[in-house]
């Protein structure tokens, strides 16, 4: 068996005690950060202090590792993460495209899902720091290249759910132009219908819920947005996912507030189950831009976090 095989093969086993109950067990600590320090200290290193080249030739080392020390602390991918720490000594120095083409050449399987997770993790923050039109560029689609390669459901659950993830470019399918939105006053249109009345080169979504806390908020600041000489660059949408038995409770809500009817729809049916399947993603994005060749990019960060409009036109113009 090679050096490559040999190495998914002790990820793919390790993984699959991960899926019982007492190796999750195993891995439950009170202290994250206790955690992967212990487990840091404990990989083996090579003579010059850098750590071991391929995860198989520690993971055997690591069996002694008490792991089952604590409890509460569930990470599993946390623990991926830590396990492929050794990588970044190698891969911080390099540029995302080098550090692509070494994890595709010499990792397969679920043992290059958790490096992509890693690097992921690793960069998705400095993607808005760029200036540079054309390193934020190359960056970017490196990383949504890196985000659209991991299908490993315990790394996907995650990734949706990371603050300021990284933009994923998504096609402007009939099934989502198709999707029912209605108006305070019961009027339906076609999402496609609404993005057609938009005079602006970008459009900006918000998905919210009356019930969501984070998304009331935030209500101050839109409605400051709303009415600002910025909506003469990019529309502000606002899409709640109430469903249909809410419907007067988005209504109050939405009249309670200082934002413009126009460009404000609520999704028919469960919009948050509608729009999942319509994007064909695990779970409905925050924010998106919708650019004017119609090309979606979710999980963009909330406009009250970023508020350079550089920062989103140099997405949306990509």
């Amino acid at each position: 068996m090679n050096q490559r095989v040999r190495a998914d093969s002790a990820v793919d086993h390790y993984a699959g005690q991960a899926l019982s109950p007492n190796f999750q067990q195993w891995l439950k600590m009170n202290n994250k950060y206790q955690y992967l320090s212990a487990l840091m200290s404990h990989l083996p290193m090579e003579d010059d202090g850098t750590f071991k080249s391929y995860p198989a030739e520690y993971l055997q080392d690591l069996k002694d590792f008490p792991w089952n020390t604590d409890t509460l602390y569930s990470g599993l991918p946390d623990y991926y993460y830590s396990l492929s720490a050794y990588t970044f000594q190698v891969l911080a120095p390099r540029n995302l495209d080098e550090v692509i083409q070494l994890i595709d050449h010499q990792y397969t399987g679920r043992n290059r899902e958790y490096l992509y997770y890693g690097v992921i993790l690793e960069h998705r923050r400095t993607l808005w720091g760029i200036k540079n039109p054309e390193e934020f560029k190359r960056t970017r689609k490196n990383l949504s290249y890196l985000y659209n390669q991991v299908h490993d459901e315990r790394f996907t659950s995650l990734l949706h759910q990371i603050d300021n993830g990284i933009p994923a470019e998504v096609p402007f399918t009939d099934s989502v132009k198709n999707l029912l939105l209605t108006d305070i006053n019961g009027k339906e249109f076609q999402l496609g219908e609404v993005l057609k009345q938009v005079k602006t080169p970008f459009v900006y979504v918000n998905f919210w819920e009356s019930e969501c806390k984070p998304c009331m908020d935030d209500f101050k600041f839109y409605e400051d947005f709303a009415h600002s000489e910025l909506t003469s660059q990019i529309t502000y949408l606002m899409l709640s996912s109430d469903p249909d038995e809410k419907h007067h409770k988005w209504v109050n809500t939405h009249s309670r507030s200082k934002l413009p009817q126009q460009f404000s729809y609520r999704f028919k049916g469960d919009g948050y189950q509608v729009t999942k399947r319509a994007f064909n993603i695990r779970m409905q994005p925050r924010y998106t831009i919708v650019n004017e060749n119609n090309l979606l990019f979710l999980n963009v960060p909330a406009l009250n976090r970023y508020q350079r409009l550089s920062t989103y036109l140099k997405i949306a113009s990509i």
